[in-house]
């Protein structure tokens, strides 16, 4: 039970000052996640609401933000070919795991 509220805890956080430039690089993961580092190099794992087939087309990535700039799990990641809305944000250690 205390597990489960500290992953609780974890999920959907907020990255602030995106309109800022605070997001550093990323890295996709599949078609609905990707990973997400921050100028602090704190990494984010957001998933999409859907297959976000978008997220594998460029290497430009723009972010449609809350209030104040802030990124959330009602922000919307934007490319050229379209928008994905964002279903949760969360801290996680470091980038994704290479894969085998």
């Amino acid at each position: 039970m205390i597990a489960l509220l500290i992953l609780a805890a974890a999920a959907n956080v907020t990255i602030p000052r995106v309109d800022q430039g605070n997001i550093l690089s990323w890295q996709v993961a599949g078609t609905r996640t990707i990973y997400l580092e921050d100028r602090a190099h704190n990494w984010y794992r957001a998933d999409t609401r859907g297959p976000c087939v978008i997220l594998n087309l460029g290497k430009q990535l723009g972010f449609r933000t809350g209030p104040g700039g802030r990124l959330d799990a009602s922000s919307q990641l934007i490319t050229r070919a379209g928008r994905c809305p964002i279903k949760t944000l969360t801290a996680v250690p470091g980038p994704p795991p290479k894969p085998k």
